[in-house]
């Protein structure tokens, strides 16, 4: 027996579509696709993303207008202890500073109530420990990764003052490669000798730190190492941080959580703020091979210690979690407000990262993500003008105290004697000011000499306070001559207010009305913004900021990396990656659909499915999976599957069978219906006949499945089973007296009771004549066998029968016409021949042909069936056969009409409670499968109708 040609046609469509299947998953899971994965990830991040401001962070950032506004930087760090203080008085929560002031800065701004100095670095300490909430910020570098290196160091940790020469030596480092990196070296080996000194005591004092290390005369070596100096402040640092930030590892570090290199350095602020901080978290992160950033370390483990990224130590400290309140279990964080009550559950990916859900609302501009940003100018300034509004309300008190202080500086001495003198005159006699009513006796020597004691104070008062006031009016007056620019200097600008103050006290008046309404207005905006929040502090400045790429901007500040974090773990709003191998499912179970549809159907049809499949697809992906669900699934893997599965079949296909398939269907309908030319010629009269309206039934056949029978077969062997297979259905036809219209391909269009042959019964004849072709297909399978066309299944064939008015007769051109049957009777037939598919039935009929075939055919109600392109719903039922044949179902049947009507009126109760009864077949599934839909809402229910979605 010869092989089918048609069968080896439909293997090999099958064999490519798997194979461009698996190349799809191959892709996928070699990260052949990783790069376009990552765009529509963050195309979802773009467009479909649903998380929200949380309305609890206020970001303070010095931008370029602040610069513009205050100064290059670096600013004077107590500018940032104005921010920090002004905050407190606004009632911030917490406050996150991703600045790291890794060196001391020791300029005197100021002395302390004792007189001593007060440098920038206490000011700021000051305002650190005053608020009482800050985390700042760390983070992790590279250290030597050069082992040989490392033995460089411990030498130099053994002996300090070793020579570079001596040094070489007991390393075998060339003397060359030393000195390039001496300071480096240096500086390592200098803060691990302090780290052992210090841990073993670390209140030590500084200087007996460098005692131990260079000996008894250290203070005159120190010039020469000063980068021991560097070493004890970061050292202290370090010590500081580890114990307060540093949680302790008991047992096995969990999997979630990073570890560090040995040769890692961290990278502090200077001790003084690391002790008067609430804690300290790393600012590092990792970005994607394409250089975005679209996941964060929470956690890290740094020399057995768990150190926490900056956002995630703050939100820490502002739920008041305790470490054993931070449960750490396979990909899961979970944070607990206290030992019972779950705050949430963090889900990581990738060993410990969480993939940041982006808040974007303006994708074109960062700084509009969130409500409350606030330029660190504007604080600044309310600061300033709470400062300057302080100094001319003293102004007034004190302006002569001022002038002689700065003008007569010898003489404040006395100045400040003689006006203390004043209010002890004025109390030792009642005689001075002339208060009393009574008459004045003539005073007592002591009193008089008081009297003259306190005038003659008075007068030094006032000469001194002359002398003063003449040198400022001399100086404002040489200040009037300078140029506008040179007025407004900081030491001219306090000249003419110290002579306001003296001559015109009235301006000072106005300009403190004028602060006292700008702070005001001030406050009034800033407060709301501040009040309750995390307050983040950072650089957005464009020429000061560490931007990064994310998948929602080209270049974001890193400020707005931890807030983003804030954000999406206080609103809970997690996103959760689906497993690699349900991933690869979804691809294989997508090229495999695609596969089987682009090998039954035509290469155009098969194109629609796959726009439509590749549509709904991404609708699922984009909308109901991430956006609805926070679940990204891959895109690019499925898409690939569904377009090369759909392209490799399609183009075999249409290399091997489209065009075999449509010329035998085109030669075929080329041929004139046997009935009729019996008829012309039995009447030649009847040669031209007008098409007339008449009451018909269409009946339409097609072979299951004969796209993959002709496949196997081959064409001419196609050809010979159509033959066969069309003349023993056009018996059957005949045998009940049908007119066999046309066939179509393996299909065929008859219609009964044409004008040339009235049929009274001709429903009835229609049915009989589908039921008797349905028994007779064995015959025609044994028929083929002998002809050695032997099938690997059994012939199958479908059957749509309508009743009601068509339009018969001549139709065509003069050169050809046909004698045919037009109307929505015959489409209609022609719609329920493939709607058998959805029911799993051979036969069905409309409700208008059901009605006219009497009572000798047995029949199942099979629903309302809306077909494409009618707007109507038709009732639609199946023929089983004649009922002599089947007394045996009728309980079935009716319980499955019962069923039908059930679902009509919307009782899903009694369908389910039906349908359970039933048997599993294409029928019930159907059902049960409108029956979850309708209760998901996922169907819109219009009086039970079944829509068809292809003819």
């Amino acid at each position: 027996m010869k092989a089918s040609r048609q069968l080896r046609i439909k293997l090999v469509c099958i064999l490519l579509g798997l194979a461009a299947t698996l190349f799809a998953g191959v892709g996928f899971y070699t990260g052949l696709f990783g790069r376009l994965e990552l765009l529509t990830l963050d195309l979802r991040f773009r467009h479909f993303n649903s998380v929200r401001d949380s309305g609890k962070l206020c970001i303070i950032g010095i931008d370029d207008s602040s610069l513009e506004s205050i100064g290059d930087w670096p600013w004077p760090r107590t500018h940032l202890a104005k921010i920090l203080d002004l905050l407190k008085t606004f009632g911030s929560k917490n406050v996150l500073i991703d600045l790291i002031y890794r060196k001391p800065r020791l300029q005197v701004v100021g002395k302390n109530a004792d007189g001593t100095s007060l440098t920038e670095d206490q000011v700021f300490a000051q305002s650190l420990r005053d608020n009482g909430k800050v985390t700042l910020a760390c983070f992790f570098e590279e250290g030597l990764t050069n082992p040989r290196l490392s033995g460089v160091v411990d030498v130099l940790a053994s002996n300090f003052t070793m020579p570079i020469r001596e040094i070489s030596r007991k390393t075998n480092v060339s003397e060359k490669i030393i000195k390039n990196q001496y300071a480096t070296l240096r500086r390592y080996a200098a803060r691990k000798v302090i780290y052992k000194i210090l841990k073993d005591n670390p209140s030590m004092k500084e200087s007996l730190v460098y005692e131990k290390i260079l000996g008894k005369n250290f203070s005159e070596l120190m010039n020469q190492n000063s980068d021991l100096r560097e070493a004890y402040n970061y050292v202290k640092s370090y010590l500081i941080i580890r114990s307060k930030s540093g949680w302790i590892i008991d047992g096995k570090i969990p999997k979630v959580v990073k570890s560090l290199d040995n040769n890692v350095q961290m990278v502090l602020p200077v001790s003084l703020f690391s002790q008067n901080c609430m804690d300290c978290g790393f600012v590092s992160f990792k970005r994607d091979f394409d250089g975005k950033v679209r996941s964060i370390q929470l956690l890290a483990d740094y020399k057995k210690r768990i150190y926490r990224q900056i956002a995630f130590a703050t939100l820490l400290q502002y739920l008041k979690v305790e470490p054993e309140n931070l449960r750490i279990g396979g990909d899961l964080l979970q944070i607990y407000k206290d030992k019972k009550k779950l705050f949430c559950q963090i889900p990581l990916v990738d060993n410990g990262k969480l993939i940041v859900n982006w808040y974007a609302p303006h994708h074109d501009k960062w700084q509009k993500s969130f409500k409350n940003v606030i330029p660190a100018a504007a604080i600044l300034e309310l600061a300033f003008d709470k400062k300057n509004l302080a100094i001319y309300q003293n102004l007034l008190r004190t302006a002569m105290g001022i002038t002689v202080k700065e003008f007569l500086p010898k003489r404040y001495k006395r100045y400040c004697i003689l006006k203390a003198r004043i209010p002890l005159f004025l109390a030792s006699t009642n005689q001075i000011g002339g208060t009393s009513t009574q008459p004045k006796t003539a005073p007592t020597l002591l009193e008089q000499n008081l009297i003259d004691e306190y005038q003659a104070t008075t007068k030094q008062l006032k000469q001194i306070e002359s002398d003063a006031k003449e040198q400022l009016d001399w100086l404002y007056q040489q200040v009037q001559a300078l140029s506008p620019t040179e007025k407004h200097t900081k030491n001219n600008q306090a000249i003419a207010n110290l002579w306001y103050s003296l001559n015109q006290p009235e301006k000072i008046r106005q300009k403190i009305i004028k602060l006292r309404t700008n702070i005001d207005e001030k406050e009034k905006r800033i407060k709301p913004m501040v009040n309750g929040k995390i307050v983040l502090i950072g650089y957005t400045a464009s020429t000061l900021a560490d931007f990064v790429s994310t998948p929602v901007f080209k270049e974001t500040p890193g400020l707005l990396v931890h807030a983003n974090i804030l954000n999406q773990i206080l609103n809970k709003s997690f996103l959760i990656r689906a497993e690699r191998n349900s991933d690869l499912l979804v691809i294989l179970l997508a090229g495999m659909i695609i596969t089987l549809l682009s090998a039954e159907r035509l290469a155009f049809e098969a194109f629609v499915w796959m726009l439509g499949l590749l549509a709904g697809f991404w609708f699922l992906s984009c909308y109901l999976l991430f956006e609805k669900m926070h679940l990204i699934v891959s895109i690019v893997g499925p898409t690939a599957a569904i377009v090369l599965s759909w392209m490799v079949v399609s183009v075999y296909r249409e290399i091997t069978e489209g065009r075999t398939k449509r010329l035998f269907a085109s030669r075929l309908g080329q041929y004139t219906n046997a009935t009729l030319v019996q008829r012309i010629v039995e009447d030649p009269n009847k040669l031209v006949m007008i098409p007339e309206e008449r009451l018909v039934t269409c009946f339409f056949s097609d072979l299951a499945g004969f796209t993959s029978i002709s496949e196997k077969l081959g064409p001419e062997d196609t050809v010979r089973l159509l033959n066969i297979y069309l003349e023993h259905m056009s018996e059957m036809l005949d045998k009940h007296e049908g007119f066999i219209n046309k066939f179509q391909g393996d299909g065929i269009f008859a219609f009964f009771n044409p004008p040339l042959h009235p049929q009274p019964d001709h429903a009835r004849l229609a049915c009989l004549a589908a039921i008797d072709s349905q028994i007779y297909l064995p015959h025609v399978q044994k028929h083929l066998e002998e002809e050695n066309l032997v099938l690997d299944k059994p012939l199958k064939m479908r059957i749509g029968i309508s009743s009601g008015k068509a339009v018969v007769g001549d139709c065509g051109s003069t050169r050809k016409f046909d004698y045919t049957c037009l109307g929505d009777t015959v489409n209609l037939a022609a719609r329920l021949e493939p709607a058998n598919k959805v029911f799993g039935t051979e036969i069905m009929i409309s409700e208008n042909t059901f009605h006219l075939i009497g009572d000798d055919i047995r029949t199942r109600l099979l629903g309302k069936l809306r077909v494409v392109g009618k707007e109507k719903s038709v009732i639609v039922y199946e023929v089983i056969g004649r009922k002599k044949d089947h007394r045996d179902n009728n309980d079935y049947i009716k319980t499955f009409e019962d069923m039908v009507k059930a679902f009509w009126s919307e009782d899903f109760e009694l369908v389910a409670k039906l349908l359970n009864k039933l048997p599993e077949d294409k029928s019930t599934a159907l059902y049960r499968k409108q029956l979850h839909l309708i209760k998901q809402d996922r169907l819109n229910f219009t009086g039970g109708v079944i829509e068809l979605a292809t003819k």
